[in-house]
């Protein structure tokens, strides 16, 4: 798996860990793209019909994108994004996340819940929860609806 890592603080400037990195124009459309595809070989079929593969592997150089291996959750940290909104009658056991008085973004199962909330108070990913099959789904489906953010571990 392919993730985005950073933060889009404005005027085509991503942050991750303390530095800024300043994107032209069409690198800012290809670190949006890469949140919108869950696996690897989607993002490079995207990227290919878009005519930006290389652009993919310049912002993999530039540490604004990463891809996943055997150290990838002891490397970064998840950063919650938006407001927990609660749940309802209707879905009890699903997790409302968005901006006060718009539609939701997205709704959560108890586990993402879980670690869209609290995982930012660990010092890593794999701190933040018990490694499974899921966990990096889990941070993509947050990852890729706004509802949180890779950021790289500070030392």
């Amino acid at each position: 798996m392919i993730f985005p890592l950073g933060h889009y603080v404005g005027r085509h400037q991503v942050r991750v860990g303390w530095d800024r990195h300043d994107l032209t124009e069409d690198e800012f459309g290809t670190w949006l793209l890469v949140h919108a595809y869950p696996s690897s070989a989607e993002i490079f079929d995207a990227a290919a019909r878009a005519g930006v593969t290389e652009r993919v592997e310049t912002l993999m150089t530039r540490g604004l994108l990463t891809e996943t291996d055997g150290d990838f959750t002891a490397r970064h940290r998840l950063r919650p994004l938006l407001v927990g909104l609660g749940n309802s009658v209707e879905a009890p056991d699903r997790h409302a996340i968005g901006v006060p008085g718009l539609p939701p973004v997205a709704y959560l199962d108890p586990a993402a819940y879980e670690l869209w909330q609290w995982g930012h108070l660990a010092p890593t990913l794999h701190h933040a929860t018990e490694i499974d099959g899921d966990v990096l789904d889990r941070v993509r489906a947050l990852v890729s609806t706004g509802c949180a953010y890779l950021d790289v571990v500070l030392k």
